[in-house]
């Protein structure tokens, strides 16, 4: 049992079994491992990009589909001099009868407000063919526009996600929790162990290495390093360096920690040329916890003989008392631990974001440049429709049998083929039917589409009947090319 719990500590943990009184340059190897720590607190952070823009693409297609919308639906959100209509205003006609409209309000608002004369948008707008579609081609351009405003909805959605992230896990956070790892305040040390005279709030006597490098609930990883570094009634050892002595002594902590903060940073000079990622803070934290050292079945980081006193006879070291032993590793649940893991974990969050912020982003611009082109296609489709090139979207039984509805009313051959229908006799009867039926019908049962649009411009005036024809310029069209006018997004 015993050698399995040890083989899972192993990671961390080795057995080493060696007393002696503390020499020179005996915590060098573990002095640095520790100052690579320290060290972290020094390192800069990739440039801070912060929220992510799209370049002005969401507002930009917006604008397009609310200038594709109808007058009505446009002069929901404007009053006829332009002023906005905000959701609480008494203008608003729709608060009561529309509640679920609320959230989007906002967005509808600034669209509107966006297609105003003179606005960037509106210019844009100008330059191309949507601003010059006649009624049909604005009711195909809103079909065209619909069948991308999902995606660009979902991509706004990832955007707005991703930026959320990117400030849960901003470089000012990360920062703040390293610094808290290392010295117990978000501002670097500032406000503990780089004071000019008396510290408070953390740990400044050498009674706390021997519980866990810890003082209550407060135990920042610079303690831990004074731990491993500084002598207690002397200051001749070299203790963390093969060459360097620390120049100060425990007494001096609690009176002026900056005296004793500058003697230490000439054990473990500043380095600010690595860049803090969450790679160089994990393998840097294992680094330092491969030296911990089981002593009768408790973990000691740091030259141990007797106990973790400071005094060169004894030992400079940390105890771990409750968190490591042969039976168990909890170095995790020490803060300075766990904040460094929380440090990584938002760099690694903060990538991602980065890297989803942007391709939303770049999502949204290529759906702004397809909505930018569909004038063009609106205008080609309204021709060919008009050519009877565009079939409909209606079931050619169900368009039938509509126009039947007329036909079926004539008793005469004069007055059936008067209205574009056709007069069959059987038996000596006669019947008006709409032309095609039979034909159209077999059509829509799966036999191609080449039967399944009704001529609409085949039809006299007084036949030419929506939903499926519409009367224009002295000519029946198909108007089956349905569309929400509705604004929607």
């Amino acid at each position: 049992m015993l050698r399995s719990v040890l083989t899972a500590l192993g990671a961390i943990v080795t057995v080493r079994l060696c007393k002696a009184a503390f020499s020179d340059g005996d915590n060098a190897d573990v002095g640095r491992a520790a100052c690579a720590i320290v060290q972290l607190g020094d390192a800069e952070l990739a440039a801070d990009t912060g929220a992510v823009s799209d370049g002005g693409a969401l507002d930009t297609f917006l604008a397009i589909n609310m200038t594709l919308s109808d007058k009505e639906w446009q002069s929901k959100f404007a009053k006829e001099n332009g002023d906005a209509i905000a959701w609480d205003s008494d203008d608003n006609t729709h608060k009561k009868s529309n509640p679920e409209w609320a959230a989007k309000w906002p967005k509808w608002l600034t669209a509107r407000q966006n297609i105003k004369d003179k606005s960037a948008a509106a210019e844009a707008i100008k330059k191309t063919t949507l601003a010059y579609l006649n009624a049909d081609e604005q009711k195909i351009a809103r079909q065209l526009l619909a069948t991308i405003v999902a995606e660009a909805t979902e991509a706004e959605a990832a955007l707005n996600n991703a930026n959320s992230l990117l400030s849960a896990n901003s470089n000012s956070k990360i920062k703040a929790a390293v610094n808290n790892a290392i010295y117990g305040d978000d501002e670097g040390g500032e406000d503990t162990y780089k004071k000019s005279g008396a510290v408070t709030g953390v740990p400044t006597t050498v009674a706390g290495c021997m519980t866990d490098g810890m003082s209550g609930t407060v135990g920042p990883f610079y303690y831990t390093f004074l731990c491993l570094c500084l002598e207690a009634g002397a200051t001749d050892k070299t203790t963390c360096s093969k060459t360097e002595a620390s120049g100060s002594q425990w007494s001096g902590v609690a009176t002026n920690g900056k005296a004793v903060y500058d003697n230490m940073r000439k054990i473990c000079p500043e380095n600010k040329k690595t860049t803090l990622s969450a790679a160089n803070i994990r393998a840097t934290k294992a680094a330092l916890l491969s030296h911990i050292s089981l002593h009768t079945r408790v973990g000691y980081l740091g030259k141990y003989d007797a106990n973790c006193d400071g005094a060169s006879a004894n030992s400079l070291c940390v105890k771990y008392t409750s968190k490591v032993s042969n039976t168990k590793n909890d170095i995790e649940t020490l803060p300075w631990a766990s904040k460094l893991t929380e440090a990584a974990t938002m760099l690694e969050k903060q990538q991602a974001a980065q890297t989803e912020a942007t391709r939303a982003a770049s999502k949204l611009k290529s759906k702004l440049n397809a909505a930018w082109t569909i004038g063009r296609t609106a205008k080609v489709l309204a021709n060919s429709r008009g050519s009877g090139g565009i079939p409909s979207n209606q079931p050619a039984a169900s368009r039938a049998e509509n126009s039947g509805e007329d036909c079926t009313k004539h008793k005469t051959n004069a007055t059936c083929t008067a209205a574009n229908c056709k007069w069959e006799e059987k038996d000596g009867k006669g019947e008006c039917k709409p032309k095609d039926v039979e034909g159209q019908t077999k059509t829509a049962g799966g036999e191609g589409a080449a039967g399944t649009t009704e001529k609409c411009e085949a039809k006299l005036e007084k036949y030419c009947k929506s939903p499926y024809c519409k009367w224009e310029s002295k000519t029946c069209k198909d108007s089956s090319f349905l569309v929400n006018k509705k604004f929607s997004w």
